[in-house]
């Protein structure tokens, strides 16, 4: 079982994670539909999604990622998909 100190440094190395590759990234750069996505061509489109992400860290290093975009909407802003709740 980790004890507070180790869970406290893993926290602190998600965020610092979370924040270099996500929160500092040029938004027009990282979220812009550039090539195709599930077969759909480019859009060109800049798109913004929600995400849950879980991380398991091992020896002070992220070892593994989990994520949970939510495709449905990725996918209704680059018109590939429209949901049947918002047709």
């Amino acid at each position: 079982m980790a004890n507070q100190t180790t869970i406290t440094a893993n926290q602190e190395l998600v965020r610092e994670f979370i924040r270099r590759v996500f929160n500092e990234h040029r938004f027009a750069v990282e979220g812009t539909n550039e090539g195709s996505l599930f077969g759909f061509p480019a859009t060109g489109k800049t798109v913004r999604w929600d995400e849950i992400d879980t991380y398991r860290v091992a020896n002070g290093k992220i070892a593994e990622e989990w994520s949970s975009p939510d495709m449905a909407n990725i996918l209704h802003q680059v018109a590939a998909y429209t949901p049947p709740w918002i047709s």
